[in-house]
C-alpha cells in the first residue's frame, strides 16, 4: 500500500559498518575515510592489516587478540596519538609495522615486548621528541628502522646496540644538532644510514 511505502521511506537507513570483515580471509584493507574504530571480528587467519588514511584516534589493549598468525600491520595515515602498552602482545610473529604519519609523541616502553621477529618499524612523519632504549631492547631481528621527519634533537648513547640486526636506519629530517659519542655504537650490520635534513655540522667518528 502506498501508506507503507511512505513510512518506509521515512524510516532512517542504519549506517553501514565500513569496511566489514570477511571470514576465512588472510588480508584486510579499509581505508575509509570515516572509519574511527578498528575493526572487530576479523577472524583468526589474517596475515596482513592495513587500516589506512582513516579517522582511526585510537585502539584497544585487545584490538589484535585472537590474530596469532598476524604477520603485517599497516596502520599509516591515520590519527593515532598513542599505542596501548600491551596492543602487539598477541601477535608475536609480527614482521612488519607501519605507523607512517600519525600523532605518536611518544610510546609506552614496553610497547615491543614480545615482538622479537619484528623486521620492518616505520615510525616516520609523528611527533616523537625522545628515544626510549626500551623499544630496542627485545628486536633482534629488526632490519629496517625508519624515524624520519619526527621531532628527535638528540640519540642517546648506544640506544640501537641490541639491533644486531639493522641494516637501514633513517634518522633525516629532525632536530639533530650533534651526535654524542656511542649514539650509533653497534650496529656492525648497518648498510644504510640517513641523516639528511639535520642540523649536524660534521659526523664524529665517536658515534660509531
Amino acid at each position: 500500500p502506498p501508506l507503507l511505502l511512505l513510512l518506509l521511506a521515512l524510516l532512517p537507513l542504519s549506517p553501514a559498518v565500513p569496511c566489514s570483515p570477511q571470514p576465512n580471509a588472510t588480508h584486510f584493507i579499509c581505508t575509509e575515510p570515516t572509519l574511527s574504530t578498528f575493526p572487530a571480528g576479523l577472524p583468526p587467519t589474517t596475515l596482513a592489516i592495513s587500516v589506512e588514511f582513516t579517522a582511526l584516534a585510537a585502539l584497544l589493549p585487545t584490538a589484535l587478540a585472537g590474530l596469532p598468525r598476524l604477520q603485517e600491520l599497516h596502520l599509516s595515515s591515520n590519527r593515532l596519538a598513542t599505542l596501548p602498552e600491551a596492543l602487539l602482545h598477541p601477535v608475536p610473529p609480527l614482521r612488519v609495522l607501519d605507523l607512517t604519519d600519525n600523532l605518536l609523541a611518544d610510546l609506552p616502553a614496553g610497547t615491543f615486548t614480545g615482538t622479537d621477529h619484528l623486521q620492518h618499524l616505520v615510525l616516520r612523519g609523528n611527533r616523537l621528541q625522545t628515544l626510549q632504549p626500551a623499544w630496542f631492547r627485545h628486536l633482534p631481528q629488526l632490519q629496517w628502522l625508519d624515524l624520519a621527519a619526527n621531532a628527535l634533537a638528540e640519540v642517546p648513547p648506544e640506544v640501537f646496540r641490541p639491533l644486531r640486526s639493522l641494516r637501514s636506519l633513517d634518522l633525516s629530517r629532525n632536530r639533530l644538532a650533534s651526535l654524542a659519542p656511542g649514539a650509533l655504537a653497534g650496529l656492525r650490520a648497518l648498510e644504510r644510514l640517513d641523516l639528511e635534513g639535520n642540523r649536524l655540522g660534521t659526523l664524529p667518528p665517536a658515534a660509531f
